[in-house]
């Protein structure tokens, strides 16, 4: 199971131990926390598929999140590309407005 943490003080924590989210205040991560969404994935489950526009940044809050990608003309074969640990995230892009300024 992948947890994404909840919107309290122990998601402030994780985030203010993002790099990406180093140079921000601590008002700002504070904000970002209270928008964070927990949510319960399960093994074998999609949060993001190849080609979707990324709609949320996610944030291990515990457990391990693996990331694959479909082999071309192979629905049963998938690369390993990355696991990630309680504390990594992935779909930056989300972060972003629509002029891509953060």
């Amino acid at each position: 199971y992948l947890k994404i943490t909840a919107p309290d003080a122990q998601g402030s924590t994780l985030l203010r131990e993002l790099n990406f989210l180093a140079p921000c205040s601590l008002q700002h991560v504070a904000v970002l926390a209270s928008l964070l969404e927990p949510r319960l994935a399960r093994h074998g489950e999609f949060l993001v598929k190849v080609g979707e526009r990324v709609r949320a940044c996610h944030v291990v809050g515990t457990g391990i999140c693996t990331l694959r990608v479909q082999i071309s003309g192979m629905k049963s074969r998938n690369l390993i590309a990355q696991e990630l640990a309680s504390g990594a995230c992935f779909g930056h892009g989300a972060l972003l407005d629509a002029r891509g300024i953060c």
